[in-house]
């Protein structure tokens, strides 16, 4: 069995409009509901939007496939299988900035994701830009150095 990873922190969501925003929020709940991997987002209790609707942050905990990073370069085709036409007519993007943790393999890190889609291009073709990963050793470092320790 692949180890598992745990991930706390929160993902933006941000596009021209209120209305594009909602249906990409509604595109990535199926991260929730992988049986293996799951994404628990926190859109009740931990939901941030601007006042125009158009960037909403939302706190998440999530399990990932040895590092929670691959749960999201899985998120562009997630929100591809929902087939929302306004999703490739429109320009949005999800940032995801997150702590992990994974204790068999002795890792913790840092993590920025940027996902951008370009308006009018299949989300297939979204990019995918790592602004940042640090990695430590979690038999070293510990917890003192993770941007989200608290979710642990």
């Amino acid at each position: 069995m692949a180890n598992i990873s745990t991930a706390s922190g929160y993902a933006t969501f941000e596009a021209d409009t209120r209305e594009v925003v909602q249906q990409l929020t509604e595109a990535v709940k199926p991260m929730s509901e992988n049986d293996s991997y799951p994404t628990d987002f926190r859109w009740d209790d931990d939901r941030w939007p601007n006042d125009e609707g158009t960037r909403v942050r939302v706190g998440f905990v999530g399990f990932g496939r040895w590092a929670y990073c691959e749960n999201v370069q899985w998120m562009p085709g997630i929100v591809e299988a929902q087939n929302v036409p306004e999703l490739e007519r429109e320009r949005w993007s999800v940032l995801w900035d997150f702590s992990d943790m994974e204790s068999g393999c002795d890792f913790c890190s840092n993590c920025k994701i940027l996902i951008e889609h370009p308006a009018g291009v299949p989300v297939g073709q979204s990019t995918l830009t790592v602004l940042e990963d640090e990695v430590y050793a979690r038999s070293t470092e510990g917890h003192s150095l993770l941007r989200y320790p608290s979710l642990y």
